[in-house]
């Protein structure tokens, strides 16, 4: 369409007005969400220096939608940004941000991820072992030799479910 034929022509504005009106949808799966998203899909490349920047002064209830255009981008240089919601407050977030950079397979973020994966702290919430349990899975996807190292790591001194997932994702 013509629209897209201009988001293409001028992909920083464009994007900068998509991202905010996707931000601000009600629904993500309408046929208008769709659209947005194919057509950011399509600006991807220059995306990545609007998101970071949304993502640093994003309110809470947009993170979730936001984190879902950074994971459909999936361009490495958004990590560093998606390292720091790992301690964010709300777990969903945190367990968004380790999925999403296991989507980008950047093997600097091995060390980060391992750090959430070898928590041993005294009290252990299901939150958490579930997060422990995503870190292992994004550890899986990046598959370098550090993340590979962290997971028979966990294998070997994990205990209980994380510990047989470490192996199973070892295999």
């Amino acid at each position: 369409s013509a629209l897209t034929a201009v988001c293409r022509l001028y992909p920083e504005k464009a994007g900068a007005t998509l991202v905010e009106l996707f931000l601000s949808l009600d629904e993500s799966n309408s046929a208008q969400a769709q659209w947005i998203l194919t057509t950011l899909a399509s600006i991807a490349p220059h995306l990545t220096r609007l998101l970071d920047r949304q993502l640093q002064k994003a309110p809470d209830d947009s993170l979730p939608r936001l984190l879902e255009l950074i994971d459909l981008i999936m361009d490495e240089q958004m990590a560093p940004g998606l390292e720091s919601l790992l301690d964010h407050k709300d777990y969903a977030i945190r367990s968004m941000a380790v999925r999403a950079l296991g989507h980008l397979r950047c093997g600097k973020s091995a060390d980060r991820l391992g750090q959430i994966l070898l928590d041993r702290s005294w009290i252990m919430g299901k939150k958490m072992k579930s997060l422990q349990m995503d870190a292992a899975r994004a550890l899986a996807e990046i598959g370098t030799e550090e993340a590979a190292e962290l997971l028979a790591r966990t294998a070997r001194e994990g205990s209980g479910d994380l510990q047989a997932l470490c192996s199973e994702l070892l295999q």
